[in-house]
């Protein structure tokens, strides 16, 4: 298997969101619990569903995105033999994560006076996608 080194320029959390926003099933899952209401919970069974994705790459992927603090669990790692745990996104989180890339490729750092303007529509956008009544 090969091995891949970060660019000396990438920083730790740079690094961290081209992990979860690189991968398709970690996509399709933040994106799916970005649609639900702000606090309404799923379990893995539901998301599975909506997704379309294998039961046990559905499983992985939340317990990673657990991990790294852009889903929220109603029960601890130990407890959950034989529940139902319920995830919902970590909008806050998942906001900041995105926005980190997004200043690392440069959209998000103003070039000129008139580009301010694009940006904040942009985050306006993010916002109300991340933030559904």
């Amino acid at each position: 298997m090969p091995s891949y080194a970060l660019p000396p320029h990438m920083r730790e959390d740079v690094s961290m969101a081209v992990e979860i926003f690189g991968n398709k099933a970690r996509v399709a899952i933040l994106g799916h619990l970005a649609t639900l209401a702000p606090g309404e919970k799923q379990t893995r069974g539901q998301i599975v569903e909506a997704t379309s994705l294998e039961p046990v790459l559905v499983g992985r992927h939340l317990l990673a995105l657990e991990e790294l603090g852009l889903v929220d669990v109603d029960q601890p790692p130990g407890d959950r033999r034989g529940t139902r745990p319920q995830y919902r996104l970590n909008r806050d989180k998942t906001e900041e994560v995105y926005k980190t890339l997004g200043a690392h490729l440069g959209f998000l750092v103003p070039r000129s006076a008139l580009d301010v303007e694009a940006i904040d529509e942009h985050l306006d956008g993010l916002r109300s996608l991340l933030h559904r009544d």
